[in-house]
């Protein structure tokens, strides 16, 4: 499979990464939070970051999250993708912080209530979240990762 080539190219090993189709549409298909933040990481170092980037929904503004985080202090400065299966909810992109700095955020609820969308709760919260992470996470890389 060419992606998974790919991916080993890139250095990034995802022994837990099952795709069984490229929409992502199936109950087969699997990653952890931890290699997407990893896999996110890798595209904002990449020179196809902005184009990668335009492809995302910009939270309160367009695409699946024009409804949600639209009051929230963050509209507009998170590029985000969102995902939603029976009992699954995720979302995942770029946030930019009040003070400028950028941190990568997945967020994946599984077994989640009906009719929860991300951009809800718990995934609001890891997104919102990043307004106060330049004091909680300073001084290190890997936080760039929110597993909130």
């Amino acid at each position: 499979m060419k992606v998974l080539v790919a991916l080993k190219a890139a250095g990034l090993s995802m022994p837990e990464l099952v795709i069984d189709n490229g929409a992502g549409l199936s109950r087969d298909t699997r990653i952890s939070a931890r290699s997407l933040g990893r896999l996110l990481l890798a595209a904002a170092g990449s020179p196809f970051r902005s184009e990668f980037e335009a492809s995302l929904s910009i939270a309160g503004l367009d695409g699946t999250t024009r409804r949600r985080f639209r009051r929230d202090a963050m509209a507009g400065r998170m590029h985000l993708k969102t995902g939603t299966l029976n009992g699954v909810t995720a979302i995942a992109g770029f946030v930019r912080s009040e003070s400028g700095r950028e941190y990568a955020v997945v967020a994946i609820t599984n077994r989640s209530p009906p009719r929860t969308a991300p951009g809800s709760t718990p995934s609001r919260h890891c997104c919102a979240g990043c307004t106060g992470a330049d004091q909680r996470f300073a001084g290190t890389t890997s936080a760039a990762i929110s597993g909130c």
